[in-house]
């Protein structure tokens, strides 16, 4: 998900507080994090020495915020008495200015200018870590602009986003970017060959260290975005290989929601210094997760995948929305019925979405040890306990549960777009899936209706040429010719219904083509919805 993410511990000899009591606790029996004993992958399992070892831990807000810092020993021995020995970690932070708060939350305030203070904190974090038998994946930088991310990457090597999320062709050229990839591999030499200052120990050289996750949910909609990926993944994994014969890399590929992105998705996960599969999930974003056994459904076809490739899967967040009532409570069911199938499936690591201190303010998917909200958390504790033993290592069911389909309409995604009257204002450039590559060209966008009815009419301005089929959830509604489409029978109230346009000619391939492969210009679609 993109937000935040983990940091760390106090100066040894800090006072500390009592840890939340409240809860029975229990350490995991996984073995203690020995000299030497990394974390590998051996076939489709993780193993520590010759044991196989599957893990259950957090996503961690430990890193970005002063008091968030000060914090950090607290909660990294709380995790530890919950059971949890995996905690993913952002190692990451970049932004500009000079107030002193921006020190507190980046690792770097300009192309070269670094903070210290930050690898310091991390230091402390990594050796309190070890002293609590927890693992740590570092995060290298973030896909999305919370925290800075490839966006501020992105304005440093000279491309201005047009929003605080880089879109695809943004996206794209960031990728292919010399200018950033030195930008990041800069960040990335700084850390990996870092001697910690606490205990004198070279971060490559550190089995606390679970893995390098190389950047946080990256995923591109396009093909030639996905071109760019590829090389990009390949690139930096060869890099920090080079730099660390030692531990684990990640992709930090978000996962997948078609065919499409599911053969793109495996393509990443061949290279040859990508140890373990990773996907994120939350149900509030998967239409048909509408109960426990549909997220499980959605695992099964994760685990079923990476099984085939013959790599662990991780999935290195899985969240579920707070709430007395509603559809995702109680939300402890949720994530119990999750580590059931996960456990039956063979999967290797399950990290939940997000435990963090309490600093007098709700989040969605917090997971609190003290403060206000403990006792509703309490329950999501629990269940970390009582699944952090280990798991006995199962086969993967060999191929993806029937009741998973995969289907463009399986994933909501964040849409880009605003409604002036009647009207959306499409802009292509956020859409959620296309490729220009022949006359086959396609784009996918995802159309939020906000519970309006009526005729939809379907023009692009300008001078066009090219005929494209037009499709509604999979459902072929008419042809557009160089002017106008109209569709008389809208979706059903308040969804999200997918529009995928199709080339007819290679008039409309070109057409589509400049809405997937070029940097944001003005051609944007008009959908209007004439209420009845």
């Amino acid at each position: 998900m993109y937000r935040i993410c983990l940091a760390l511990v106090c100066l040894a000899g800090c006072a500390r507080p009592p840890p939340a009591a409240d809860l029975t606790k229990e350490r995991s029996p996984l073995p203690a994090i020995d000299e030497g004993e990394f974390v590998r992958a051996d076939g489709a399992r993780f193993v520590i020495g010759e044991r196989p070892v599957r893990f259950v831990g957090v996503n961690a807000s430990l890193v970005h915020g002063g008091t968030t810092r000060a914090d950090a020993p607290r909660l990294l021995e709380s995790m530890a008495g919950d059971g949890v020995r995996l905690a993913r970690v952002w190692a990451l932070g970049e932004t500009e200015g000079d107030e002193a708060w921006r020190r507190d939350v980046a690792f770097r305030l300009g192309p070269d200018v670094w903070v210290e203070e930050s690898f310091e904190h991390l230091d402390r974090v990594l050796a309190e870590a070890r002293a609590n038998d927890v693992r740590v994946i570092l995060v290298l930088a973030n896909r999305w602009g919370d925290r800075g991310g490839l966006p501020q990457l992105a304005r440093w090597a000279g491309i201005t986003p047009r929003r605080r999320h880089l879109l695809p062709s943004e996206l794209r050229a960031v990728l292919e970017s010399e200018a950033a990839r030195a930008l990041y591999l800069a960040h990335v030499e700084r850390l990996v060959t870092r001697r910690n200052t606490v205990t004198g120990v070279a971060y490559r050289d550190d089995p606390t260290i679970f893995a390098w996750e190389l950047v946080n949910e990256l995923s591109s909609p396009t093909c030639a975005a996905q071109r760019a990926q590829l090389d990009w993944v390949r690139t930096m994994s060869s890099r920090v290989r080079a730099l660390d014969p030692n531990h684990l890399i990640a992709a930090g590929h978000i996962g997948y929601n078609s065919e499409q992105s599911l053969a793109f998705w495996k393509q990443i996960h061949r290279l040859p210094e990508i140890g373990y599969a990773d996907t994120h999930g939350y149900p509030q974003n998967l239409v048909d997760a509408v109960d426990p056994d549909a997220l499980g459904d959605w695992l099964d076809h994760r685990a079923a995948s990476a099984d085939a490739l013959g790599l662990p899967l991780l999935v290195g967040e899985v969240g579920v929305p707070r709430g007395d009532d509603g559809p995702f409570a109680p939300r402890a069911a949720w994530f119990e019925t999750f580590f059931d199938r996960a456990s039956r499936d063979g999967t290797d690591g399950v990290l939940l979405w997000i435990y963090r201190p309490w600093q007098e303010h709700e989040d969605s998917h917090g997971i609190w040890p003290w403060g206000p909200l403990a006792e509703e958390t309490a329950p999501v504790r629990r269940l970390l306990q009582a699944r952090a033993k280990p798991w006995d290592r199962v086969e993967a069911n060999g191929a993806p549960d029937s009741d998973w389909a995969l289907g463009v309409e399986r994933v909501v995604p964040f849409v880009e777009g605003d409604w002036e009257g009647e009207t959306l204002e499409v802009d292509p450039w956020a859409l959620a899936e296309g490729c220009a590559e022949s006359d086959s060209a396609w784009l996918l966008y995802a159309l939020p209706w906000q519970a309006r009815a009526g005729r939809l009419d379907l023009a692009i301005p300008g001078e066009t040429q090219g005929a494209l089929r037009v499709l509604l959830d999979g459902r072929v509604v008419g042809t557009w010719r160089q002017g106008r489409f109209t569709q008389s029978h809208p979706p059903p109230l308040g969804t999200v219904t997918w529009m995928r346009l199709e080339a007819l000619d290679a008039d409309g391939a070109a057409l589509l083509r400049r809405f997937t492969t070029t940097l944001p210009g003005a051609t944007r679609l008009a959908l209007t919805l004439h209420t009845p």
